[in-house]
C-alpha cells in the first residue's frame, strides 16, 4: 500500500492487535492489508513512530505542557511541520511548510476529529467507536490530494483520539 489515493472515498480502520501491546495498524477496507502501523519505540515513550504509505514518521510533545506537537522524519531532530491549539480548545491549528495551515477540528459530543486544508475542503474524517475490535474508523474524500502531501496526519488525528482516551480513562 504506498498510495493513500488507492483508497480514495473508503473507510478504513484503526485497531489494535494486542490489548498488551501499545502498537496499532491502520486496515484497508476489506481488514486484510495493514496500510500503517502506529506506537511508541519504548513502553513509556513521549515519541510515537508510524510507518505507513511510504514513509516513516516521529510525532514529539515539544513543550511541558503538551500543547504543541512536533512532526519530523523518522531520525532526524528539526520537525517540519507543528500541531498547536490550547489545552481547552476544540479546534488546532496545523502548520505545514511553506506556509501552509491546516484545521483540525475535534467534535466532543460527536466523538471525531476532522481535518480540514486551507480552503476549508476536508482532508480526513477521524470517529471513535466504541468497539473490542475496532478502535476508531477513518473516512477519507473522493479527492485525496492533500492526503496525497501529509499522509502521516492519518496517524496525527490517530494519535490525538488514543491520548484523548487516555484521559479519560485516567479521570474516570
Amino acid at each position: 500500500m504506498n498510495s493513500p489515493a488507492m483508497l480514495a472515498g473508503t473507510t478504513l480502520h484503526w485497531r489494535q492487535p494486542s490489548m498488551f501491546k501499545d502498537q496499532h495498524e491502520l486496515l484497508t477496507p476489506g481488514g486484510d492489508v495493514v496500510a500503517c502501523l502506529f506506537g511508541p519505540p519504548k513502553l513509556f515513550s513521549s515519541t510515537y513512530r508510524a510507518e505507513g504509505f511510504g514513509g516513516s514518521w516521529e510525532f514529539v510533545y515539544q513543550d511541558f505542557w503538551q500543547t504543541s506537537l512536533g512532526i519530523r522524519e523518522q531520525g532526524k531532530e528539526l520537525p517540519f511541520a507543528i500541531l498547536s491549539g490550547g489545552v481547552f480548545r476544540s479546534d488546532k491549528t496545523l502548520e505545514l511548510p511553506k506556509g501552509e495551515r491546516w484545521t483540525l477540528r475535534h467534535r466532543m459530543w460527536k466523538g471525531t476529529y476532522e481535518v480540514t486544508d486551507g480552503k476549508g475542503m476536508p482532508v480526513v474524517t477521524v470517529s471513535s467507536r466504541f468497539s473490542f475490535k475496532w478502535l476508531a474508523e477513518v473516512t477519507l474524500p473522493s479527492s485525496t490530494g492533500s492526503l496525497e502531501r501529509c499522509p502521516w496526519v492519518l496517524m496525527l488525528v490517530y494519535l490525538l483520539l488514543v491520548r484523548q482516551r487516555r484521559r479519560v480513562a485516567h479521570g474516570a
